[in-house]
C-alpha cells in the first residue's frame, strides 16, 4: 500500500458582510465576577489553561445588542442557538426559567439577591 503525504490544511478567505458586536470587556468582567464564570442554568464551568473559568455570554434578545445577557456553558449556548425553547421572564424583564422541552432550568439571577435599597448610579 502506497503511503500518501499528509498535506497542510488550507484556509479560505470569506467575505463577511456583517459581524456581530462583541460583549464589551467591562460587561464581561462584571458577569465573570458576579457568576464566577459559572453557567446561570447549570452551574457548570471549567478552568482554562490560563487559570480563568471558561464561559460564554448569551444575548437574550440578539436584536437589542448588549442589553440583557446571561453567563452560559457552551452546551447551553448551543441549545439556545439551535433548539426550540421557551423563555420565561419576571415582571422586570429578567430571564428566570428556560424550557428546552425535555429539560427545564431555573436561571440563577444574582440581581434578585441584591438588597432592595441598592441603586445603580451612573456618571456621578
Amino acid at each position: 500500500m502506497k503511503k500518501l503525504p499528509i498535506e497542510k490544511r488550507t484556509y479560505k478567505k470569506t467575505n463577511v458582510a456583517q459581524k456581530e458586536e462583541n460583549v464589551p470587556f467591562v460587561m464581561r468582567k462584571i458577569l465573570q465576577a458576579c457568576y464566577e464564570g459559572k453557567c446561570q442554568l447549570t452551574d457548570f464551568t471549567f478552568i482554562q489553561r490560563n487559570g480563568n473559568p471558561y464561559f460564554e455570554i448569551h444575548h437574550i434578545n440578539e436584536n437589542l445588542g448588549n442589553h440583557w445577557e446571561i453567563v452560559v456553558s457552551p452546551n447551553i449556548h448551543a441549545q439556545f442557538t439551535y433548539r426550540d425553547h421557551t423563555n420565561f421572564f419576571d415582571n422586570q424583564g429578567r430571564l428566570i426559567r428556560v424550557d428546552f422541552g425535555d429539560q427545564v432550568y431555573e436561571v440563577n439571577q444574582k440581581l434578585n439577591e441584591l438588597d432592595k435599597s441598592f441603586k445603580k448610579t451612573i456618571y456621578e
